[in-house]
């Protein structure tokens, strides 16, 4: 007669077993250390990019389109959200075992105009939302997914806002044959002056982290992962196709600004 409880008994162990190890993916992991680190990377070098230039109406009045762009309304907001940025990666990492802060202490050329600053910020928007897409395929757990897909975006805006700025066509049509472009950590980390290659700035203060499935391969339209794949793709569109966030990169002269 005891064979039901018993049953039962087994049913809500097996339960609260199964229950528990579906909590276990929820939570931040070690692997995800690297993850937050490197996040927290991109976000300081952005902001201490526009923490480096002494903004102000003066500074702004000979920027392009500076009588119809709101200059100078819109940087603090977009400096604040970058501050934001950097506070929400700290906030994370402390909930993770083991993390600390990477040490990286920025340098940037000093703009020699309003003009160059901004397009300058412009790219390091650029890069940096798309450095986050490209990380979106490490993480190990949905709160740390979530603020990467959330600073992405954050960052495209900003990047769309100062390309309305400075050219006419931001979405172009002409041979575009990719999503918005998605950097991998190993390339955004790499030393070059092709669109998304930041290794510069960074010099060795932050590692990129490895992907949980084997190495991820970026496509024009998907990403795969396998061990048996040879190499991390760079960014489909790092070859120069229109995007949200790439805008500019149809044209050598307009290419420069992403480096």
């Amino acid at each position: 007669m005891r064979v039901l409880p018993t049953l039962s008994g087994l049913m809500l162990a097996g339960a609260a077993t199964t229950a528990a190890q579906n909590n276990s993916f929820c939570t931040p992991k070690s692997g995800d250390v690297q993850v937050v680190q490197y996040t927290w990377a991109l976000e300081s070098l952005v902001q201490q990019y526009y923490a480096s230039v002494p903004v102000n109406q003066t500074f702004l009045t000979s920027a392009l389109n500076s009588s119809t762009s709101n200059y100078a309304s819109n940087l603090p907001g977009i400096s604040q959200q970058n501050r934001l940025g950097v506070r929400a990666a700290a906030q994370l990492g402390r909930r993770i075992s083991n993390f600390t802060a990477p040490g990286c202490n920025f340098t940037f050329p000093t703009p020699n105009s309003s003009e160059t600053f901004l397009t300058t910020a412009w790219a390091f928007e650029s890069n940096v939302s798309a450095a986050l897409i490209g990380l979106e395929g490490y993480t190990q757990a949905p709160e740390v997914s979530f603020l990467i897909a959330r600073l992405a975006a954050q960052h495209a805006a900003h990047a769309t806002y100062l390309a309305t700025t400075q050219v006419a066509d931001v979405f172009q049509s002409n041979n575009v044959t990719s999503l918005v472009p998605a950097y991998s950590p190993s390339y955004v980390l790499s030393n070059g002056t092709s669109p998304g290659q930041l290794g510069r700035f960074f010099r060795g203060c932050v590692s990129a982290p490895q992907p949980p499935c084997g190495n991820l391969t970026i496509g024009p339209l998907i990403a795969t992962s396998g061990s048996n794949s040879s190499s991390t793709a760079t960014s489909s569109s790092a070859s120069g196709t229109g995007s949200t966030s790439s805008t500019a990169t149809s044209t050598g002269s307009s290419r420069r600004r992403f480096w």
